[in-house]
């Protein structure tokens, strides 16, 4: 039978002091607040894998992650666990996910830019050809013009 463990109260969280020795405040479920000997305070979870291997994972520093952030956390967890999926290994592919969308949007962006500099070169290479073709309509309308201008002088 489990250990029935009292529930900590977010008081004994902040209340907690770091002594020679790290030590543990255990909330119950697997979840406890890890007191280092240098004062850091860490949520961890400890649980078996669906392969049947206990581990741990973090769920990050107190008071960053409040006691009800981390109780959350458990539960999500928990519910993974149920599904025979590990913690750990979603929130990976979680992040792999999350980096690949972030590569692509990046891609995208850079490309889009591309795009851009690509049209207003396109449009600076128009506007130099049709200032080129101006130059020539110009120049021949304007040879054409002195010639007809010294037959009619004759």
């Amino acid at each position: 039978m489990a250990r029935q463990t009292k529930p900590l109260s977010p008081t004994e969280c902040s209340s907690a002091k770091a002594k020679e020795k790290d030590y543990r405040l255990y909330d119950g479920g697997g979840l406890f607040l890890l007191i280092k000997s240098n004062g850091t305070k860490i949520w961890r979870f400890k649980y078996t894998k669906p392969n049947g291997v206990e581990t741990l994972t973090s769920f990050g520093e107190f008071p960053v992650v409040t006691l009800a952030n981390a109780r959350g956390l458990r539960e999500e967890a928990k519910s993974l666990l149920a599904k025979s999926l590990d913690p750990i290994e979603e929130r990976n592919r979680k992040k792999k996910s999350l980096a690949l969308k972030i590569s692509v949007a990046s891609k995208l962006l850079l490309v889009s830019g591309l795009k851009e500099r690509w049209l207003l070169s396109l449009k600076a290479i128009e506007t130099a050809r049709s200032i080129a073709l101006r130059a020539i309509f110009f120049r021949g309308l304007a040879k054409e013009i002195y010639q007809q201008s010294t037959h009619l002088s004759c």
